[in-house]
């Protein structure tokens, strides 16, 4: 199929974006956010000018999943309308809230979505560089696991490693799924340089502590071996723990045991007191009476904060007496999805996702490029189950589903020989 101009343009626009949105900040003090403030019109630019090409090209709108998505997109829309601050719903930000992930943030993941369904172009060169890009990032948070920030611990943050994604939960969303990627591409693949990007992003696995994303990992890592060895390519997966047990027996070691320590804690991520898992229970109770609040509309995207506040949550009030600090995300997106938009809108999401593994359903099982998608996108929803959806690594994880709803697939015997990787169909 000929490649439209407009067609050329989206593409380009959506790998700018996935290369740029993780590693652009704005290193200056007196900024809001020296990580958000540069991502959000990024962001916004990038998604406004994909979707005026959509509109050019007449892209079709068609398949229950699109469906599905409409209707997501219609039932938040109402939700906005109904919140607390409507503004705030739909813009996703102010002065004094926000995460800029309003319902307008939200429609362009749509338009993300469209654009890799229908005119996103995988080939070697691109990909390659664009997981050689995010390594560099991945290697910088392994570089704050040893102390070593020139550019951001001077302006005073807190110490951790984050990179600059800004925060170690939102790195560890963003690196537990190009880890997964990349380690798919080097089973297809078996080349050098793929498996040295693996051990890269797994020490930035390791160096984000995250322990929801490294149980979700470790999640995928054990259900892959059902693929693989139907598959009879066990070898580079076994290259692949061997790498990652070497790579932990190291940082660890050199690490002072932090890695060692903070993973005899993870009984405390899953434990039901509430003080465990950094609050996460605490916060998921609070979270479950504001949905008994408002089971149908929620309180509206970006509000939930807001609703606690209003209502008085006893569970928010003990939160902040006990931390000091107040909650504004359900620390589980379907859970937020619930709160902030109603539990309608919570389903058909989860039907959305299901439908597109739904027709992918004859193919998974046999190891090939939509296996790959599709272990990228379960290891985010699982960390998703621990963790926030945000600006800086939801679009990754909108393109992952455009492109795995696509019905073309390549297989391990042609990946290879192919320098094209994945285009539409």
């Amino acid at each position: 199929m000929e490649t439209t101009r407009n067609s050329y343009y989206i593409n380009r626009l959506l790998w700018l974006l996935l290369t740029l949105l993780p590693i652009a900040i704005l290193p200056f003090k007196g900024l809001p956010s020296i990580f958000v403030s540069v991502k959000a019109p990024l962001l916004s630019i990038c998604s406004i000018a994909i979707l005026v090409f959509l509109i050019r090209e007449k892209t079709k709108l068609k398949g229950l999943e699109i469906k599905l998505l409409l209707l997501y997109l219609g039932v938040v829309f109402i939700a906005c309308l109904a919140a607390h601050k409507p503004l705030l719903a739909l813009s996703g930000a102010s002065q004094t809230a926000g995460r800029f992930e309003g319902f307008i943030t939200l429609f362009f993941y749509a338009v993300i979505f469209l654009a890799a369904r229908n005119h996103f172009v995988i080939n070697r060169k691109n990909l390659f560089f664009y997981l050689t890009v995010q390594g560099v990032v991945a290697s910088y948070s392994i570089f704050q696991f040893y102390g070593i920030d020139p550019l951001v611990h001077y302006l005073n943050f807190s110490k951790g490693c984050y990179s600059t994604i800004g925060n170690q939960n939102f790195f560890g969303s963003y690196v537990v799924t190009l880890l997964t990627l990349s380690c798919g591409l080097y089973i297809m693949d078996r080349r050098p340089q793929t498996l040295l990007l693996c051990v890269i992003f797994f020490g930035g696995l390791l160096a984000c502590n995250t322990r929801g994303c490294w149980l979700a990992f470790l999640v995928i890592m054990v259900a892959s071996l059902f693929f693989l060895f139907k598959e009879g390519v066990i070898k580079p997966y076994l290259t692949l723990f061997f790498c990652f047990t070497l790579a932990a027996l190291t940082m660890n070691f050199t690490g002072q045991n932090l890695i060692m320590g903070r993973a005899m804690s993870i009984d405390e991520q899953i434990s039901m007191e509430d003080e465990a898992g950094s609050g996460r229970v605490q916060i998921w109770k609070m979270t479950l009476k504001a949905i008994g609040d408002n089971p149908i509309l929620g309180s509206g995207p970006e509000n939930l904060k807001e609703h606690f506040i209003r209502t008085n949550n006893e569970g928010f009030i003990a939160y902040q007496k006990r931390t000091g600090k107040t909650v504004d995300k359900a620390h589980s997106e379907i859970l937020h999805i619930a709160a902030v938009s109603g539990i309608p809108a919570a389903i058909i999401f989860i039907l959305f996702l299901t439908t597109l593994f739904w027709h992918k359903r004859r193919i998974l099982f046999n190891f090939n490029s939509s296996t790959i998608l599709a272990m990228c996108i379960t290891v985010y929803f699982l960390q998703s189950l621990f963790n926030i959806s945000i600006i800086t690594v939801a679009p990754l994880f909108w393109v992952l589903l455009g492109v795995f709803s696509r019905a073309k697939t390549i297989k391990q015997s042609e990946f290879q020989s192919k320098k094209v990787i994945s285009s539409p169909s």
